[in-house]
């Protein structure tokens, strides 16, 4: 289920401990300068700082000298939620952009029926946005966000007024 790529790094200094910063996903483990394992749980992107220790005290390798890394896990899709589900959008204003987030990540989006009137819907990311230019009234849209594993929608309803 991982995204990303077996790591394994070594340093010009001398260490004698290294340690991953913020805590690895369980089931993925960090020893002898390697990081491996199989993820139990899913995470969304997360970059790990390297921390070396030694005689000369703590200090986080980067740049030339080692790696810092990001990977994700990836898992089956049972969320999925814009944080709310009726927004208000003014016609002829720009709005915030809504973006759809779930409890794994996503590879694509899609969006029941299509957006029009000035609206745009991101298939890549899961983002709505733009400048309405329609007429007052409501609206109610279907998102679905998909990963190899499976796929999960959401409803959103969007109040169109004047302003």
């Amino acid at each position: 289920m991982t995204v990303g790529v077996y790591n394994s790094f070594s340093c010009n200094s001398v260490c004698s401990r290294f340690s991953a910063t913020p805590a690895l996903p369980a089931g993925i483990l960090f020893a002898n300068d390697t990081i491996y394992g199989t993820p139990v749980e899913t995470s969304s992107l997360i970059t790990y700082t390297i921390d070396c220790s030694g005689d000369y005290g703590i200090f986080s390798l980067g740049g030339d000298s080692c790696v810092l890394f990001s990977f994700v896990v990836l898992g089956y899709p049972t969320e999925l939620s814009a944080g709310f589900s009726e927004q208000t959008v003014f016609i002829g204003l720009p709005f915030i952009p809504i973006r759809f987030t779930g409890n794994t990540v996503f590879t694509e989006y899609s969006i029941t029926p299509a957006v029009t009137d000035g609206l745009e819907f991101d298939e890549s990311t899961g983002r709505l946005s733009g400048v309405y230019t329609g007429s007052v009234g409501r609206r109610s849209f279907e998102v679905t966000g998909k990963n190899q594993y499976g796929s999960v929608s959401t409803m959103i309803t969007l109040n169109f007024q004047r302003r």
